[in-house]
């Protein structure tokens, strides 16, 4: 084990970061703007809609007219 006047004679490696952008991240983000897109123009044109059901719905027929 080392003692502190060691420790303290050891030299250290700077360091700095780095806060580019990564070139990495392009192809995700390229993912997510094509997903973002299919989906909206799916929902433009599928248009609203509703749904409605009931439990007491499925037992309901038809009136026999004669």
């Amino acid at each position: 084990m080392t003692n502190l006047a060691e420790q303290r004679a050891m030299p250290h490696a700077a360091t700095r970061r780095s806060r580019r952008f990564s070139i990495i991240w392009i192809v995700p983000l390229v993912a997510v703007a094509i997903g973002a897109g299919s989906l909206g123009t799916r929902c433009r044109k599928k248009g609203r809609q509703s749904k409605s059901r009931s439990r007491a719905g499925k037992d309901c027929r038809p009136a026999n007219r004669s």
